[in-house]
């Protein structure tokens, strides 16, 4: 309590209360259990890198991410990832035909324009594993990127492993 003159005035945010060990009325919080969980990403969600010069589009047909370009003709690909902030990514994989197409996960600075590497690189059908990368979205968004989709071959999607705190 603070006393001003004759008027006393609560003052709860410094009060403890008999349970506190902290001094400001709250108990420390306890840790919880980490969870796996995963991000199925769609084909359609994946785009030409370069739109102008990639002729890279989405087949309907079969319901996959193909190079729309000329046979033997390839385009580069990229798509967004969204996880929650905090969230620990952990591992990634691109599935499809396409298994000579190089992908990468990538981090980039919202105020600059020079993505980081996340993890290793692989091939479509192989997945990186060992990754230890903690979402800021303060600060960073995060998307994946492909070599090149030969028009031949095609993107099924991709799945995203990482903890979270549990609830």
């Amino acid at each position: 309590m603070l006393k001003l003159g004759k008027n006393e005035v609560k003052n709860e945010l410094f009060e403890t209360s008999k349970n506190d060990e902290t001094g400001f009325g709250t108990k420390p919080t306890e840790k919880k259990a980490l969870i796996t969980q995963y991000l199925g990403i769609s084909p359609f969600e994946f785009f030409p890198t370069d739109p102008q010069t990639d002729r890279a589009g989405f087949d309907y047909q079969n319901g996959s991410f193909r190079g729309l370009a000329p046979s033997g003709v390839s385009s580069g690909a990229q798509c967004p990832v969204h996880l929650e902030d905090g969230a620990i990514i952990k591992a990634f994989i691109v599935y499809g035909s396409d298994t000579g197409t190089g992908f990468y996960l990538w981090k980039r600075k919202v105020s600059d324009a020079t993505p980081t590497q996340i993890g290793g690189t692989a091939n479509v059908g192989t997945e990186v594993t060992g990754v230890n990368e903690v979402v800021n979205n303060k600060i960073n968004h995060y998307f994946l990127t492909l070599d090149q989709v030969n028009s031949t071959k095609s993107i099924n999607g991709a799945r995203i492993t990482y903890l979270i705190e549990g609830r």
